[in-house]
């Protein structure tokens, strides 16, 4: 799951939502950590509504030592890594030189350009 965090998007993953899930489902959170109410989590883990989750991210982050979703089994927990590469270097300078390029030739928008009016 990727999402921005934007308004709306807190705890869009909750204890209504997994309770719509398959029990073998595995959530899989990589994007912001406010997405997943992990209070919810935990519950759906511990009761297997769920099967599984691995997560990147965490809020607040990094995972506090006393949080409960340290002792769950059927969690993999990251440290906030999961979209590095071997090639990330290459494409972060990618896109700035396109994006210097097309900033000074008045090429707007440019890629990946925030939208703050959208929160993202």
């Amino acid at each position: 799951m990727t999402l921005p965090r934007a308004p709306g998007n807190r705890n869009l993953i909750d204890a209504s939502q997994f309770a719509l899930m398959k029990r073998d489902a595995i959530l899989v959170g990589i994007s912001r950590g406010s997405i997943i109410d992990q209070a919810a989590l935990a519950v759906a883990l511990r009761r297997g509504t769920i099967a599984a989750a691995a997560l990147d991210v965490f809020e607040p982050e990094p995972l506090p030592a006393d949080s409960e979703l340290w002792g769950l089994d059927n969690l993999i927990v990251m440290p906030h890594i999961a979209g590095g590469t071997q090639l990330e270097g290459r494409y972060v300078l990618d896109m700035f030189t396109e994006n210097l390029g097309r900033f000074l030739r008045g090429e707007l928008p440019l890629r990946n350009q925030a939208d703050k009016a959208r929160g993202y």
